[in-house]
């Protein structure tokens, strides 16, 4: 029940006019490109590993836009501007991610991505939490351990963050498993 209230607290922590706030036009432009992208790709993407414009877009973004407007992004029909908009959060520390992270995992809307050499549909949720995960900070950290938190409050949470959840814990490995056993999670597909 704890969990749950914490989780829910975050929700609330984001604005309610998050939907509302309008972006500067320079930004508006760089997120207009970012929506006609067909897919959310890493810094280093094909054989050579080379950076992509969807993902030089992504750092004009991150590095231009507020985390007000990042924010209203997230809420965007777009699951790009979403994604993108999400790790441009991550990486500027925003405090209310939890927040986002929450409504990606309850919405189980997807995006295509590309990382490396490997393409697929993944979860907004899914990239998300792996954002938090790559990012070295304490701040960070502390954020991780919040979406730790929400996983287990959720109960239909998808089984390969319950399952990462579980493994990058591993000294309450025990103690999670016991906990996930009880609110009915499966690490099976």
């Amino acid at each position: 029940m704890k969990i749950t209230s914490i989780a829910f607290l975050f929700l609330l922590c984001a604005p309610a006019s998050a939907q509302s706030v309008k972006a500067r036009p320079k930004i508006e432009k760089i997120a207009a490109k970012i929506s006609k992208f067909d897919r959310l790709d890493d810094g280093a993407v094909g054989f050579a590993g080379e950076e992509t414009d969807n993902y030089r877009t992504f750092l004009k973004l991150r590095d231009q836009a507020t985390p007000e407007e990042l924010l209203a992004f997230t809420f965007d029909t777009s699951a790009v501007l979403k994604g993108y908009a999400s790790w441009a959060l991550v990486e500027k520390g925003y405090p209310g991610i939890g927040g986002v992270f929450s409504r990606f995992l309850q919405s189980g809307e997807t995006v295509f991505t590309l990382f490396g050499c490997v393409g697929g549909e993944e979860s907004l949720a899914l990239i998300l939490y792996t954002r938090v995960f790559y990012v070295d900070s304490v701040l960070a950290r502390r954020q991780f351990a919040l979406l730790d938190s929400i996983i287990f409050a959720e109960k239909n949470a998808e089984w390969i963050l319950t399952g990462y959840t579980l493994d990058h814990n591993a000294e309450l490995k025990k103690e999670l498993r016991d906990l996930a056993h009880s609110r009915g999670l499966s690490l099976k597909k």
